[in-house]
């Protein structure tokens, strides 16, 4: 995988797969990972924001992506022209 997320990545989770409690958008920070099951998915430990801080949840690489600075630094723009 070329975009691996590290310990401390913001991310959200992704339009494309949808999670069980966890709407797109959702967002978290990465705890751990990349690992890999048995099957060779690859999944990351995540403490999601609407959880406590000592809850991690499971998700593959292909449920949640990466926040980027970027988009957050839109986001905050997009709002003060309002």
């Amino acid at each position: 995988m070329s975009n691996e997320l590290k310990s401390g990545d913001r991310v959200r989770v992704t339009t494309l797969r949808p999670v069980h409690g966890y709407p797109a958008g959702c967002q978290g920070i990465v705890r751990s990972g990349p690992e890999t099951d048995k099957s060779g998915k690859i999944y990351y430990m995540v403490i999601m924001e609407k959880d406590g801080a000592n809850d991690v949840t499971l998700f593959f690489a292909d449920e949640i992506e990466l926040v980027s600075d970027h988009a957050a630094v839109h986001r905050v723009g997009d709002e003060d022209s309002k």
